[in-house]
């Protein structure tokens, strides 16, 4: 994303990096249940 923002525009608006702010956050949150699901699926598939 900040790629995308670095072609567009030489400066990020703040909206933007609040949303990417808590696009970070969200996923960051995510990450748990996340490698949970990815332990559950090798004990399931016994990898």
């Amino acid at each position: 994303m900040q790629l995308q923002i670095a072609r567009s525009q030489p400066v990020s608006t703040a909206d933007m990096l609040q949303l990417l702010d808590d696009s970070i956050a969200y996923s960051q949150a995510r990450l748990p249940a996340w490698e949970r699901s990815i332990q559950e699926l090798k004990l399931e598939w016994d990898v």
